[in-house]
C-alpha cells in the first residue's frame, strides 16, 4: 500500500524573499536559448549544457539551484515542443482542406 503525505510550507520572511528573487530571475531573463539558435540546437540537453555559460553572463544566476534551472528548461522545451506540433497539425488540416476546395473547384 502506498501511502502520499503533503506539506503546507510555512517559510520565514527570509527564505519568502529567496523564492521571490528566484520567481523574478526565472520570469525575467530567458533561460531558454532565442528561436533562431533553437533552430539548430532544439534539444533539452543542449539547453542544459548552456546554462553554465549563463551563470557566466548573468552571475545572478548562480544563487538558484541548478535542478530549479533545468527544470525550467525542461518546461519551456516541452511547451515549445506542444506548440509546434499544434502548430504543423493546424497547418496540416489546412493544407488538406485548401486541396479539397481546389479539387472541387475545378472537378467540373
Amino acid at each position: 500500500m502506498r501511502t502520499a503525505y503533503q506539506y503546507k510550507l510555512r517559510p520565514n520572511s527570509e527564505q519568502i524573499s529567496t523564492i521571490e528573487m528566484w520567481l523574478e530571475l526565472l520570469c525575467r531573463q530567458p533561460l531558454v536559448m532565442p528561436i533562431p539558435k533553437l533552430r539548430d540546437n532544439p534539444d533539452y540537453y543542449s539547453q542544459k549544457k548552456d546554462l553554465l555559460n549563463t551563470k557566466d553572463k548573468f552571475p545572478e544566476y548562480k544563487l538558484i539551484h541548478s535542478q530549479v534551472l533545468q527544470d525550467c528548461i525542461k518546461r519551456v522545451i516541452s511547451v515549445i515542443s506542444y506548440q509546434l506540433s499544434v502548430i504543423s497539425y493546424q497547418l496540416s488540416v489546412i493544407s488538406t482542406d485548401n486541396y479539397c476546395r481546389i479539387k472541387r473547384k475545378y472537378a467540373h
